[in-house]
């Protein structure tokens, strides 16, 4: 206990004692109230003499008591150790302090008064150099400075600070920007990837990062899936990596993966330094901060002045990580200061007070896998569903956390108490309920027709479906008691069929165009014959015939449309360039 608190307590122990009056006391008495020794108190006295808080007359004789007279109060020199300890970045302690000994006074009301004036934003003169703190107290807990292990809100904010990513993701832009890497590049199935990082960036100890430190932060993250970490799924799909020099490195997948690149631009993906593995953990990255100080209760940032995005504006930054008792305190003045409520404290209603509010940027999804059959894997279907999903009444049958409709992997801004979401549903349930109708009723209609062979045989009746799934078998009735099986080469519902088509393939594809549908026929000819105008304009044909099926028409001369299509299909085929095979 410090020479202060000492002090205090003894003060305390003799509340109605004032400034200047003897008081009669016992060394034995003081031992018993500072829980020492005899010769211990002695020296405690002896210096708060020489501090001139008070002055101590020995009592002459056997039983004859010492006096001793206060001379400084008590609250002015508790006051006094309550801000020295928040210059230190000891709010906590301050607070603790004030709760302890300053109960009962307007001592707690006097030092946040003049706390409210230390937090926010504060400018200082230091040798004519202009200096930019902000300092805000929180009333969470800082867990982690590991990206590695980095799961709450305020963590991953203060990991942010410190380290940099390879890419980042822009929100207002929903696009990817360069980070450590100026540049990246996958193959066609985005199961290689490639990143090129910048050159001359350094952490925070000096050392350049490179693509060393890339691998070890990869590899790292990994090992801790393995221990149970709460980020290493973001890398259980990278097989290898791979330096392919000093600034690229490599990363191969187990399977393609569109969206590994918002993956890295995650703050657990945040590159740490190689040469730092074999010590201790120390928060130390490439970011705009440098870690200066970190403990349970407070933790201050120093600006990084090479920071190669740019050094920041702010030259400090100190959190002091507060209870939520402590925080209501700060929060009963009413000051100008920023605050931050996030939940744990009671809301402030100060008058004066402007608030608004964010709701958390997550939300819900529904995934479809589109590697398997079915409807899912038309993108109809989806987009239907899209529409038909009534987002406002999930969140009022619901309830819970639910706050507003999500339209995207990013919900950002305010609650939207602008708008009318009760009316706005009612009118977009309409139009949706509609389109979504059309959607669906279009893309099963088309789909009919080439799969069903009611519907097939309206346009093409040698055609009959045994088998409707990839490697199945359609059968071609050749109109002299004979039959040739096609096999299905790619299936996906309401949206691919492929199949063989002698030496060739035939392939339909169905695309939402609009608020309908369209269809694409691509037929691949391996060798161009004298039958292959009249296979192509019979084939022309048949789209006429499902587009007029379709409309809830017919077409009238079939025949006539043939041979219309098959002359002008002649004259392109010999125009064609020599070699060519797929039309």
């Amino acid at each position: 206990m410090s020479i202060v608190l000492d002090y205090i307590k003894l003060r305390q122990t003799f509340p109605i004692a004032e400034e200047g009056e003897p008081l009669r006391v016992t060394m034995a008495q003081l031992a018993e109230i500072w829980y020492c020794t005899p010769r211990n108190a002695k020296l405690m006295i002896n210096k708060m003499e020489q501090l001139n808080w008070l002055s101590y007359t020995p009592g002459r004789g056997r039983g004859i008591a010492s006096t001793i007279r206060f001379h400084y109060p008590s609250d002015q020199l508790l006051l006094a150790e309550a801000e020295k300890r928040v210059r230190q970045g000891k709010l906590h302690q301050a607070l603790e302090l004030l709760r302890t000994y300053g109960d009962g006074t307007t001592l707690q009301r006097s030092f946040l008064l003049l706390l409210n004036q230390s937090l926010g934003h504060q400018v200082e003169s230091n040798e004519g150099e202009r200096l930019e703190t902000l300092r805000l107290p929180i009333a969470r807990t800082i867990n982690a400075l590991d990206p590695a292990d980095g799961f709450f809100a305020l963590d991953l904010h203060l990991i942010k600070q410190v380290y940099d990513t390879l890419i980042a993701y822009d929100y207002k832009q929903q696009r990817h920007l360069p980070m450590l890497a100026h540049h990246w590049e996958s193959n066609r199935t985005c199961s290689d990837w490639v990143f090129y990082l910048r050159k001359g960036v350094r952490f925070h100890h000096g050392k350049e990062c490179t693509a060393d430190d890339v691998a070890y932060t990869m590899e790292r993250l990994q090992r801790s899936s393995r221990d149970g970490g709460a980020n290493g799924w973001l890398l259980q799909t990278v097989n290898r990596i791979r330096l392919l020099d000093r600034y690229t490195i490599q990363l191969t997948l187990s399977a393609p993966n569109r969206l590994f690149a918002p993956f890295l631009s995650l703050p657990a993906a945040s590159v740490v330094p190689a040469d730092l593995a074999s010590l201790p953990f120390r928060p130390v990255g490439t970011g705009p901060f440098r870690v200066f100080e970190y403990t349970d209760h407070h933790c201050i940032l120093e600006a990084n002045p090479d920071y190669f995005y740019g050094r920041a504006h702010l030259d400090r930054i100190e959190i002091l990580s507060v209870s939520a008792q402590q925080a209501n305190a700060l929060l009963s003045q009413e000051t100008s200061q920023l605050f931050v409520h996030t939940g744990e404290t009671a809301r402030p209603s100060h008058s004066s007070w402007r608030s608004r509010d964010f709701p958390f940027a997550s939300c819900s999804l529904l995934t479809f896998n589109l590697a398997r059959p079915g409807p899912q894997a038309d993108i109809r279907f989806r987009q239907a569903l899209h529409l038909l999903l009534d987002r406002h009444k999930m969140i009022d049958e619901l309830g819970e956390l639910r706050v507003a409709p999500a339209t995207g992997f990013h919900e950002r801004g305010g609650t939207g108490q602008e708008q009318s979401p009760v009316t706005l549903s009612a009118m977009e349930a309409a139009a949706n309920l509609q389109k979504g109708r059309r959607l669906l009723e279009d893309s099963e209609k088309v789909w009919a027709s080439l799969t069903e062979n009611e519907q097939l045989a309206k346009w093409f009746p040698e055609l009959r479906m045994d088998e409707l799934r990839e490697g199945g078998v359609i059968t071609f009735d050749m109109q002299d008691g004979t039959f040739e099986e096609l096999r299905i080469i790619e299936f996906a519902m309401y949206s691919v069929l492929e199949y063989t088509w002698g030496d060739d393939q035939v392939r339909f594809e169905l695309y939402p165009d609009g608020e309908g549908c369209r269809l694409v026929l691509i037929e691949k000819i391996n060798k161009i014959t004298d039958h292959t105008p009249k296979d192509l304009a019979g084939w022309h044909v048949c789209l006429d015939v499902i587009e007029a099926l379709l409309d809830g028409s017919t077409l009238e001369d079939r025949k006539n449309e043939w041979e219309k299509w098959h002359e002008k299909y002649v004259q392109v085929i010999e125009k064609l360039p020599k070699g060519e095979s797929e039309m």
